[in-house]
């Protein structure tokens, strides 16, 4: 029994050894391929100043509206296009694939953001309401048609690697833009942070015009595993893709998330309290999420993604980060509640990337910018029921009750996910056909596995190691 302790613990630190390897090497490809890096690094400064924007609009708001409810009706609106136009955006972005629709895009929310600096000469809420509202209706064209020009620019192996460094990229404009925002606000006020985020998007849309069209390396792939690959893509729209069940379990996976993340949200404050913390927790909370993030996100990057595993991966990730966030409604000490929060960090960046790069591989690029649109929907909608109906539930039958009612979903839909569209037996012994190198190992409790993130012959196990970017 000790022996196999030990040689457990051997193969846990092999397993994290040969993914850390794994993750390393294959960053080091991505940024080898200059058109995909040149892209992603002026999109890492546009996410930053995406947070300035925020920021800006957040003390305008307030102030203009005298009362919180200003910003919640500029919030509002930065979510209701995608519940009503995003549909027509994606079959835009599906009906005009080169690099001109983002071009446009991103020219016109430059233009907005620059006009956000009318504000100080003519301050009015609706003002600000409109250009928001503006600014939102854009984003829904230029989320999908962003999207769709990475995975033209990306070699198709480098996928899941590029996925990863721009969830990373979110993350960090999530974390560092509203610390450098603050700063500038604080010394300046907010015209200049309107500025320097349309300067953002102009260095986003200078980048997006000197790059081509696509690349011969991002050449469609089919996996023959799945059977749904060879639908002609004349007839395959929003009808035809949510006909495909493993389409439909998972943006109803997705918008169970969506629930959960946002239900839980508005609840960090009372969560505080009840763990013996003030107001000011809330930041210590989301640092936790977006810390675990950055490194789930590093890890994600290891993969591949070509084969039907993916989608087991993307359930068990969802899977496991729900049971997080149940961790944290009922934790009742903080190493606990942050315990809950890092393992849902971990997990969420896994599931997108996984999820999101296998369906860039199985579905006809011509209806990729209608599938993230579906993706985007479903962020959207489950964002507003969770924001919503967590805190009604929690006043009824208090934090930890809600967030496990809320969760329930979600566990039900990845089980359904994983069993039958990922094929929970695939990613276990026996697996054929093997279409790259594997590892065969000796996973926990000495059980033989294989793992699509661990592709180099090094003994280990599979490792599973928010989305918040996605729902505002």
């Amino acid at each position: 029994m000790e022996n196999a302790g030990r040689e457990t613990v051997r193969g846990v630190g092999a397993t994290i050894r040969s993914a850390t390897r794994t993750s390393v090497d294959r960053y080091r490809a991505l940024g080898n391929a200059p058109d995909v890096r040149r892209l992603l690094a002026a999109a890492a400064g546009s996410y930053i100043g995406d947070r300035f924007n925020t920021i800006a609009l957040i003390a305008l708001s307030f102030k203009l509206g005298d009362s919180a409810l200003g910003v919640g009706g500029m919030l509002a609106l930065m979510v209701l296009p995608r519940l009503l136009v995003q549909g027509m955006a994606g079959s835009l972005v599906d009906r005009y694939p080169g690099k001109r629709l983002l071009v446009l895009t991103q020219l016109a929310m430059a233009v907005v953001a620059g006009s956000f600096a009318l504000l100080a000469v003519f301050p009015s809420l609706w003002l600000l309401y409109g250009l928001t509202l503006a600014m939102a209706i854009v984003r829904t064209v230029d989320m999908p048609a962003f999207e769709k020009r990475l995975m033209v620019l990306t070699p198709r192996e480098q996928r899941g690697t590029a996925n990863a460094v721009h969830m990373l990229a979110m993350t960090a404009g999530e974390i560092v833009g509203p610390l450098l925002g603050g700063i500038v606000l604080a010394l300046a006020g907010t015209t200049p942070l309107f500025v320097i985020n349309a300067l953002t998007f102009m260095v986003l849309v200078r980048v997006t015009a000197s790059l081509p069209d696509r690349i011969a390396a991002a050449a469609p792939w089919t996996d023959p595993l799945s059977v749904a690959t060879s639908v002609p893509v004349p007839g395959l729209g929003y009808r035809m893709l949510m006909r495909r069940s493993d389409v439909r379990l998972y943006v109803a996976m997705i918008a169970g998330t969506a629930v959960l993340i946002l239900g839980a949200i508005p609840l960090f404050i009372s969560r505080a309290h009840d763990l013996g913390l003030d107001d000011g927790a809330v930041g210590l909370f989301y640092a936790t999420m977006g810390v675990g993030s950055l490194i789930g996100g590093m890890f994600a990057g290891a993969g591949t993604y070509l084969t039907r595993r993916s989608l087991a991966i993307a359930a068990v990730a969802g899977f496991v980060g729900a049971l997080g966030l149940i961790g944290f409604g009922f934790a009742g000490n903080v190493p606990l509640a942050l315990g809950g929060l890092i393992v849902f960090g971990l997990i969420a960046d896994l599931e997108e990337v996984s999820a999101l790069t296998y369906f860039q591989h199985a579905l006809p690029e011509a209806v990729f910018g209608r599938f993230f649109s579906l993706f985007l929907m479903a962020t959207g909608a489950g964002g507003v029921i969770g924001s919503l109906g967590g805190p009604a539930l929690a006043e009824v039958i208090g934090i930890g009750t809600a967030l496990a009612v809320l969760a329930v979903p979600v566990l039900v839909v990845a089980t359904i996910f994983g069993v039958r569209e990922g094929g929970l037996r695939l990613a276990l012994p026996p697996f054929a056909p093997i279409l790259e190198p594997e590892v065969v190992g000796h996973g926990l409790f000495g059980v033989p596995s294989q793992s699509d993130l661990l592709p180099d012959g090094r003994a280990g196990g599979a490792m599973l190691t928010p989305r918040l970017h996605r729902l505002v």
